[in-house]
């Protein structure tokens, strides 16, 4: 049987190692390692968690490699010039529009977000803990139901996101220059907002496209919510216009260079938003839970291994 290297830091469900097992050697191991390779190199499909760079010097050392499987719906921890040049093929969730429609969390989470900073939902529940009852500290600016939110990038999450938006009476305007109907400059489209989305893919011509000068044009007490890629949003200006009380909050489940999980408390810029958000009560961080739940995780866990199987004609 053909090897399959899997790293136990993934935790798929029991139902998708079961699923492997039927057609593959199972290989197991706890993360990926700079020796994983001399170790194991007739490797036919290998695992790709997210918090670790697959580029050419590691996969390279893989003679026999033909699939990478990754169950998410961006790559960027994956060399695709190389898998490109090298045909191996990426089973992952990136091109798979008409599966994805009905894997909704990331969006979920999004709105869960939304009202979370903007209710003050932890700050007020920790008050409680406290001992303290006392609902005027923790009013909201703002209903819902009177606020513009304005979504970058109209792609999956962003149509989803719209349709829930619109259900509790929000109004809605994108930016997104590959989707008729929405507003034609992005510094315009944020004069007019209370709530701003981010909700792009990321690519090196929108690498921080919410940066200094676009956030000098929001209103004052805007939100900024950041579910799609942390190198999207210049946390350096976020944290200037926090602290300077243009922008009232803002809730953020990914963070830039969040991959680099080994040297994660040495990053700097990620120690200044973590100690931020301690000292504070307007910066919400999550650790990119936005599409975790155990349906979502088994559904694209059992479709990668799927497209996989079909590939290799097992």
């Amino acid at each position: 049987m053909l090897k399959f290297l899997y790293f136990k830091n993934l935790k798929y469900s029991k139902q998708s190692i079961k699923l492997i097992k039927k057609k593959f050697k199972l290989i197991e191991k706890n993360f990926p390692t700079k020796t994983i390779q001399e170790q194991i190199k007739d490797t036919v499909v290998l695992s790709a968690p997210l918090g670790f760079n697959f580029d050419e010097t590691f996969l390279s050392k893989f003679k026999n490699l033909k699939v990478i499987v990754s169950n998410t719906t961006s790559i960027p921890h994956i060399d695709e010039e190389y898998c490109k040049n090298k045909k191996i093929y990426i089973s992952a969730l990136h091109n798979d529009k008409t599966f994805l429609k009905n894997i909704t969390p990331t969006a979920e989470h999004n709105l869960g977000l939304i009202l979370a900073i903007t209710r003050n939902l932890i700050p007020s529940y920790k008050s409680v803990l406290n001992y303290e009852w006392n609902r005027k500290n923790w009013g909201g600016k703002k209903m819902l139901s009177e606020s513009t939110v304005g979504i970058v990038g109209m792609g999956r999450i962003g149509k989803i996101l719209k349709k829930y938006l619109i259900a509790i009476g929000c109004k809605v305007i994108f930016y997104d220059p590959n989707v008729k109907g929405g507003e034609k400059n992005l510094i315009n489209m944020v004069k007019k907002i209370d709530i701003l989305s981010i909700n792009a893919s990321a690519n090196k011509k929108n690498y921080k496209i919410i940066n200094n000068k676009v956030l000098s044009k929001m209103k004052k007490n805007s939100y900024i919510i950041n579910t799609a890629r942390g190198e999207l949003l210049d946390t350096d200006a976020l944290i200037k216009f926090m602290k300077n009380k243009k922008i009232a909050g803002a809730a953020l489940d990914t963070i830039e260079g969040e991959y680099d999980q080994i040297n994660f408390k040495k990053n700097k810029k990620r120690i200044k938003l973590i100690n931020y958000s301690k000292k504070n009560t307007n910066l919400i961080i999550t650790p990119h839970i936005a599409g975790s739940t155990y349906d979502a995780w088994y559904k694209t866990e059992k479709r990668v291994i799927n497209k996989t199987i079909n590939f290799l004609k097992l």
